[in-house]
């Protein structure tokens, strides 16, 4: 698995501050490789095809406020491993992902304050709309305190994403023709099971969305060690394909915190500002040209 950006001195050192917050140990990436899978197909084709006419990139203002939705996986797997830092305390992944979330929104807040963030919280197949978008850190905060992990259904091996974005639809109103919108909307999908694949049973809501060029879907996939065992492979390929435009970040974490807080610094870039995740580098020019390794 591989991550993709471009060098940015406010994102790099604001990664750098996220890693002296936790632990200074490294984590190895490895990024993996039925009818909801040629549904997506078809749409990133579709997408494709219009991506040369996606004219936000050429004709609206780069630093348009967002509106950030934040999607939460609460599953909680059976013999779930936790989250270690540098001291030995130990986290369990739901503890770990809200304190990058609270961390990611207070970050944002410094770039702009215009920014506003709404919480969902995705329990099995089923999706609860927490908090509506706020400015108020304090109230995102509150909200998220108050969210738990809950257990794995017994033979569970499935996550179905269509009421997810269902409810995105119902909530949210996207401007279609402006080309300099109120704001943009993106989703920041946090996805933390290693055995239960996702898909869509009705794609129909995420191709309305995706289809305007307002919207924009990320991902973090938070997973336990890849195995033999779990589908973590599988599952990161299947949250790959929610890039149909070619313009999400799609990123995976294991069990490293380190990297977890790395990874939500590279999402606070706004996406009118960012290159393709391919096209990203994390390494400064300077050093890239003087072979200087980093930890970044």
């Amino acid at each position: 698995m591989t991550d993709k950006q471009e060098p940015n001195d406010e994102i790099c050192s604001m990664s750098k501050k996220f890693e002296a917050i936790t632990t200074t140990d490294k984590n190895s990436h490895d990024r993996a490789g039925g009818n909801s899978s040629l549904i997506i197909s078809s749409i990133q084709q579709e997408m494709r095809q219009d991506s040369e006419e996606f004219f936000l990139s050429r004709g609206a203002k780069k630093d348009i406020p967002e509106r950030i939705i934040f999607v939460v996986d609460t599953i909680r797997e059976n013999d779930c491993t936790p989250f270690e830092i540098g001291s030995g305390a130990k986290f369990l992944p739901l503890e770990m992902i809200k304190r990058v979330v609270e961390i990611f929104i207070c970050a944002k807040g410094t770039i702009s304050r215009k920014h506003e963030y709404a919480i969902v919280e995705l329990t099995g197949d089923i999706v609860h709309w927490l908090c509506d978008f706020t400015d108020n850190p304090k109230s995102l905060i509150n909200h998220l305190d108050r969210v738990e992990d809950v257990a794995l259904e017994e033979n569970s091996r499935g996550c179905d994403l269509t009421e997810c974005f269902q409810l995105i639809v119902k909530k949210i109103d996207l401007e279609w023709s402006s080309r300099e919108p109120n704001s943009l909307t993106r989703v920041i999908l946090i996805y933390s099971r290693s055995h239960c694949v996702p898909g869509f049973s009705d794609p129909t809501s995420f191709r309305t969305l995706m289809e305007n060029p307002h919207f924009f879907t990320d991902v973090v996939y938070v997973h336990e060690p890849v195995t033999d065992e779990n589908e973590c492979e599988e599952i990161y390929t299947k949250l790959g394909e929610l890039d149909v435009k070619q313009n999400s970040y799609i990123f995976e974490v294991g069990r490293n915190a380190a990297a977890l807080h790395n990874t939500m610094a590279k999402l606070l870039a706004h996406p009118l500002q960012r290159p393709k995740q391919d096209d990203t580098s994390y390494v400064p020019q300077y050093l890239e040209t003087h072979d200087i390794q980093t930890n970044v």
